[in-house]
């Protein structure tokens, strides 16, 4: 399972230096996501909906261990 959140942070950040794989994977998240939408907006709509539910997750994850 790849974790958005590690995405979003290598789109947003120059400092992040990402390894190959983890680009492949998260260019295949962003084909499959922007999949039928018609403009970037929806797509960077979704972006943020994925990574406010992994963040959410996390912290959700963290209280039940």
């Amino acid at each position: 399972c790849l974790d958005f959140s590690d995405c979003f942070k290598a789109w947003s950040s120059k400092d992040i230096d990402a390894d190959h794989m983890q680009v492949h994977k998260c260019n295949t998240m962003m084909r499959q996501i922007g999949l039928g939408k018609s403009n970037m907006t929806e797509v960077t709509h979704l972006e943020n909906i994925a990574y406010r539910i992994a963040e959410d997750f996390k912290a959700i994850y963290k209280r039940i261990e």
